[in-house]
């Protein structure tokens, strides 16, 4: 976690080395300023519950088109979960490399870790989510997005 802190410290400094136009001509750059503002909407979502290991809580996100979002996921299991959203990345905006790490349809969260999205949803529909490891998606760990 203390990682992806510096890593967004240091992006933000580097937002603002480069200027408000640097800022405003790059999408993802934009997003992650106005998360880091506050304006994000926060949203948690947790890897595993009391009962089970393989769970996402809660099973559905509803967004907003239009709207960013911090999306905060907590792995509260000790294994380790990857979660697969791929349908739902092709269409949003996110914050770029090195704040967002991660191949755009999955996240890599480590047993215990808590990882941060910072995004922006820009098509209404329906998306699965789920966990990429092998059968934890067959053992329950599926859910959904649905943007308005």
């Amino acid at each position: 976690m203390k990682k992806y802190v510096l890593i967004l410290i240091a992006t933000l400094f580097a937002l603002l080395a480069g200027g408000s136009q640097a800022a405003d001509e790059s999408p993802g750059k934009s997003i992650l300023a106005a998360a880091l503002d506050q304006e994000a909407i926060e949203l948690h979502l947790l890897l595993a519950g009391e009962e089970k290991d393989f769970e996402l809580i809660p099973e559905t996100l509803t967004l907003a088109a239009g709207k960013p979002y911090k999306l905060v996921i907590e792995n509260l299991s000790d294994v380790a979960h990857v979660i697969s959203v791929p349908e739902f990345s092709a269409t949003v905006e996110h914050s770029s490399a090195p704040a967002f790490p991660y191949p755009e349809a999955e996240i890599d969260v480590a047993a215990g870790e808590t990882v941060e999205w910072y995004f922006v949803p820009t098509k209404a529909g329906r998306y699965k989510m789920g966990c990429a490891e092998r059968a934890h998606a067959e053992a329950g760990m599926t859910g959904t997005i649905v943007v308005n």
